[in-house]
């Protein structure tokens, strides 16, 4: 019986003075490269309705504009600091510590996430080994919220709202015609210019390939350029109110489905922008819309399907 409590007072000896061997800071960090975009990480995450979509735990936002995000038992406080450096605050009923998150640029051009914190003891063994610890814990922790983040990154129809794709121009050739209004246009005005250009077709005994093809763009506030074509198989010799295009066969574009009105589409060209940014794409051609929907006929703009075509290189 001795000896077993000699054995137990040795050992406990033993680990009370190895306390002193441990460093009194602990630094813990968890970095990991994800082939993102630096300015579109600082765009996704600067939004705090974000976080609440790929945080492994509940989140909440309070009154004061705060969002507080929970972990296991505990809550941490979001804080943001710079655009690309945010802070936690974990609030517990008997631990309060942060952590920062951290993204930048590596030497490849990747973009690096680090999610790091330091803890410090006194020169106390006992306090040392708890934040030696705490720093595993918190490793564990770390991991979790970093691997939750890349899942969710994974897919970037959850960064931009929209399933964007880059694929091959299908189209040769397309008619247009248009049309300069001091207003923007209404449905009615948009489907004269397709009827025109169908009723110019069937002159030319040409069938369409393809749904109606829309552009508006504005200039100033009282001056809209609505530029309409239809997609046909061979060229047609260009008229004074019609023009045959080509569409560069075979090149690059990106293409996104849009379920919804003018404000959707609308929305969906911005995100395409922004990942025409993200991936250093440049744009070539103007966009287009392809109107699914007959939207004379359809006219509740929520059942509209719309198809978003954006000439990139």
């Amino acid at each position: 019986m001795k000896k077993w409590f000699i054995a137990i007072v040795v050992l406990l000896l033993v680990a009370f003075l190895s306390g002193f061997l441990l460093p009194a800071r602990q630094s813990v960090r968890v970095a990991v490269p994800l082939d993102k975009s630096y300015v579109g990480m600082v765009r996704f995450l600067g939004q705090p309705e974000n976080w609440g979509s790929w945080w492994p735990g509940e989140t909440e936002r309070k009154p004061d504009g705060s969002l507080h995000l929970k972990e296991g038992d505990h809550w941490l406080v979001l804080f943001k600091t710079y655009d690309n450096l945010f802070r936690f605050d974990r609030m517990g009923a008997s631990a309060h510590s942060e952590s920062l998150l951290q993204f930048s640029e590596d030497t490849t051009g990747k973009l690096l996430l680090e999610w790091k914190a330091s803890l410090t003891a006194t020169g106390n063994p006992i306090a040392r080994w708890k934040i030696f610890r705490k720093s595993a814990e918190l490793k564990k922790s770390f991991e979790n919220r970093i691997a939750a983040l890349t899942r969710f990154l994974a897919d970037e129809k959850n960064i931009y709202g929209f399933d964007i794709r880059l694929e091959n121009v299908q189209i040769e050739y397309l008619v247009s015609t248009s049309r300069t209004l001091s207003h923007p246009p209404s449905t009615d005005e948009v489907y004269q210019l397709v009827q025109a250009i169908q009723d110019h077709l069937a002159k030319k005994k040409t069938e369409a390939i393809e749904s109606p093809m829309l552009n508006i763009t504005s200039s100033s506030p009282d001056t809209f350029r609505v530029q309409v074509g239809i997609p046909i198989a061979s060229k047609l010799p260009d008229e004074p109110s019609f023009f045959t295009k080509w569409m560069l066969k075979g090149g690059h574009i990106l293409t996104t489905e849009v379920n919804g009105g003018p404000g959707r589409i609308r929305e969906a060209q911005r995100q395409m922008e922004f990942f025409i940014f993200d991936r250093h794409h440049t744009s070539i051609a103007i966009p287009f819309q392809s109107m699914i929907t007959n939207r004379q006929q359809v006219t509740d703009t929520s059942k509209w399907k719309t198809k978003l075509f954006y000439p990139v290189i």
